[in-house]
């Protein structure tokens, strides 16, 4: 089929549908549905149009050979990309192999595109270079409005195209491609562009998923060897929370994986949400439904 849509009221049915092509985690930061995508194969390459309703961590490892291509359109806050914000003029450019860890803020939209291994090499990406690179928001913009106009007429004509048509539509984008890279060289020095604060930030994290619900902030920072103050400030400014409120929000998806593997049995959702540290669970519940759409017990149901 050259063109889907999907709806995500959830983040399982989001990583799912990227398995084939990413390995992936993905946390939700907020409450709200998830988000939609809308896909467009073409014959070397396949566009996605994203739109996030809910604030998302992805954490991202292609195992695609070719490259993928991301523009971000608009957002009410910066996207993060390994603690560092996106800029308007920025393109990330994703390869196989490498860990990609994004900060999607809810009402954030963009356009990716997938190149196959051929194509990307046509194109002159090399295996060197992984992340953002500057380049012009004017191009980025037309780039964008191009990957949208196809994915737009696929849709109107209801995914039935003619194969010379997909042809010419590739050609237009191949096209517009080289116009945005013309003034940045591939293959070259791979840029400096991750933030100093994101290696605190990820062994901050995985701290927090080892320790859950006996995990202490204090004696994080004093592991870390930074002080409780400057942990707060590193994750507002990465995740726009504090710590306890993200090793909070990590309780929870720890609970959720618990439960949609369990068996559907009397005192289920007591046993895992008592052995991850919960002690009031009518809060508990209340908290989880706000950040999922459904109660510890449906998801138990599933």
């Amino acid at each position: 089929m050259v063109y889907q849509k999907y709806i995500y009221s959830d983040i399982e049915a989001l990583g799912s549908d990227f398995s084939e092509s990413y390995q992936t985690e993905v946390y939700q930061l907020d409450s709200g549905d998830v988000g939609e995508r809308e896909v467009a194969a073409l014959p070397s390459m396949t566009l996605h149009y994203v739109r996030h309703d809910a604030t998302l961590r992805f954490v991202e490892r292609p195992v695609m050979r070719g490259v993928g291509l991301w523009v971000v359109d608009e957002s009410p806050r910066c996207v993060q990309w390994r603690g560092e914000a996106l800029g308007d003029r920025d393109l990330v450019v994703q390869q196989g192999g490498h860990e990609y860890d994004y900060i999607l803020p809810a009402g954030s939209q963009g356009a990716m595109i997938e190149l196959d291994y051929n194509l990307s090499r046509e194109l002159g990406f090399g295996d060197l270079y992984v992340g953002p690179i500057r380049c012009s928001r004017r191009m980025l913009d037309q780039l964008s409005m191009c990957v949208r106009g196809v994915i737009r007429a696929c849709r109107h004509r209801g995914g039935e195209v003619e194969a010379e048509q997909l042809f010419l539509w590739q050609a237009e984008i191949v096209r517009m491609i080289r116009k945005v890279i013309g003034d940045w060289e591939l293959g070259g020095e791979i840029a400096a562009r991750v933030n100093g604060g994101y290696a605190v930030i990820s062994l901050a994290s995985e701290w927090m998923r080892a320790q859950g619900a006996g995990g202490c902030l204090d004696k994080l920072a004093q592991e870390l060897e930074i002080s409780p103050r400057t942990l707060n400030r590193l994750f507002h400014r990465w995740a726009g929370m504090g710590p306890g409120q993200y090793l909070s929000i990590m309780r929870m998806h720890a609970l959720r994986r618990a439960l949609i593997g369990a068996d559907v049995q009397r005192g289920a959702v007591k046993e895992y949400a008592y052995a991850l540290g919960y002690q009031h669970l009518g809060n508990m519940a209340q908290r989880y439904k706000e950040l999922f759409g459904e109660s510890p017990s449906e998801t138990v149901r599933r």
